[in-house]
């Protein structure tokens, strides 16, 4: 019986690190894609194109489309709301950011 109890236990303890190994694992993925999604819609946001319009693209690991708008706010100077939105090819995570800045004269590219 003390035989038989033993075998449960070791059972259940081998199952248990197994599922937290997993987790683990999942946790790690997930929290590599946020990098790597962060990095990239803040390379976006500061060296994406410059144009009104919306721009789209893709990465090994991301759809991303870059919008620039402006926002009513004109005078004395013109704002334009930035925003990005990144599509992780892997997961089908979405994740976005924005940002207000002077928006791009006519002859920006």
């Amino acid at each position: 019986m003390d035989a038989l109890v033993a075998l449960v236990v070791i059972t259940l303890t081998v199952s248990l690190t197994l599922a937290a190994a997993q987790q683990a694992a999942q946790a790690a993925k997930q929290a590599r894609d946020i990098r790597q999604a962060d990095a990239l819609m803040r390379d976006l946001l500061v060296s994406g194109p410059r144009r009104l319009e919306t721009t789209t693209g893709t990465t090994g690991t991301f759809t991303w489309s870059l919008q620039t708008q402006l926002t009513g706010a004109e005078q004395p100077i013109s704002v334009c709301r930035r925003y990005v939105q990144l599509t992780s090819t892997a997961s089908a995570r979405h994740y976005w950011a924005s940002t207000l800045e002077t928006c791009p004269t006519a002859d920006a590219t």
